[in-house]
């Protein structure tokens, strides 16, 4: 069913309704196997929606915010998905071939079966995302987070994954024939993880490695980022090739630190004290005395203490000569 654009229109309304009313009012976006080829649904608003067998070829789905949606054997060939919100949702079976997908976030998504074959995948994130037979032949995969997710049998063949993180990620009878690892090595990348009957071959090497050869035991990405008190690191782990540098855990300490002080240099606590008093109404006195507690009386007030602390994860990418990439 391709519907007019008044009914297209209604169904965003009410859906948008539904989701702010916490689905006290409005209704429930259902537009199983409805047609809505080249459609702009840009920043469209759909968490929980349901477009099974819908097909949106050619769509601009750029920002929109699918997550938990149902789509099951949805068609999004060629659609605009940058920076789309897949989160939890189900994709299972469905064609996002030739998409253009930078940015976008699968997160916890189930995508079993799914066909990304000649997409944008580059800075997509698939983490703990199910992947268990999906097609990303040709596809762009740089910088792409796999982490944890489950791609057993995926098939890669040809696939860019320059810099793509695939930590603890399920890797049985998946296929990386003929990927593009150019500068960057794969298994550099598949740390902790299990490749039993895995198939990888680089085009440049010309190499295909067998299924028994494919084990890789390097330290995992948690134990990583314990430093250098708990990283235990082999000398074919320091020593990758005759003129590689030996990356040592103090090589890795010292950088971590480094980066950790210029992001400290550049933190301006006057801009953060101004958005606390001017748009939380938070006052933040420096003089005030906390020695007897964590509150006390200041003036005609009470004031009490509290820690703001920031986290932020970091990476830092090392090259087969062991210069720090960032």
């Amino acid at each position: 069913m391709k519907p007019d654009r008044d009914k297209l229109t209604k169904m965003l309304n009410e859906h948008s309704a539904w989701v702010l009313s916490l689905v006290k009012t409005g209704r429930l976006a259902d537009c199983e196997s409805w047609n809505l080829d080249t459609a702009n649904l840009e920043m469209a608003n759909l968490p929980f929606a349901k477009f099974h067998f819908a097909s949106l070829k050619d769509a601009n789905l750029s920002g929109i915010n699918f997550r938990q949606a149902e789509l099951l054997k949805i068609k999004l060939i060629n659609a605009n998905l940058d920076g789309a919100d897949f989160e939890g949702a189900n994709l299972s079976k469905g064609d996002l071939s030739f998409s253009k997908c930078p940015g976008a976030n699968f997160t916890d998504a189930n995508l079993e079966g799914a066909n990304f074959s000649d997409a944008n995948l580059h800075k997509a994130n698939f983490t703990r995302a199910i992947l268990r037979g999906a097609n990303f032949k040709g596809a762009d995969l740089s910088f792409a987070e796999m982490v944890d997710a489950n791609i057993e049998g995926a098939n890669f063949k040809g696939a860019k994954i320059e810099a793509a993180n695939f930590g603890g990620a399920n890797l049985d009878k998946a296929n990386f024939e003929e990927t593009n690892l150019k500068v960057y090595n794969l298994e550099e990348y598949l740390t902790g993880n299990d490749l039993k009957d895995t198939h990888i071959s680089d085009p440049q090497q010309g190499e295909k490695a067998s299924p028994a050869s494919a084990q890789i035991n390097h330290t995992s990405d948690k134990a990583a980022s314990d430093r250098s008190s708990n990283i235990k690191l082999t000398k074919e782990d320091l020593l990758v090739d005759s003129n590689s540098k030996a990356i040592s855990p103090d090589m890795i300490d010292e950088a971590v630190v480094d980066m950790v002080e210029k992001v400290k240099s550049n933190i301006q606590l006057d801009l953060v004290k101004a958005i606390c008093k001017n748009k939380h109404g938070i006052e933040n006195i420096d003089k005030i005395d906390f020695k007897n507690g964590d509150i006390v009386t200041h003036k005609d007030r009470v004031a009490f203490k509290f820690d703001f602390k920031i986290s932020y994860n970091f990476s830092l990418l090392i090259d087969r000569k062991g210069n720090f990439l960032a």
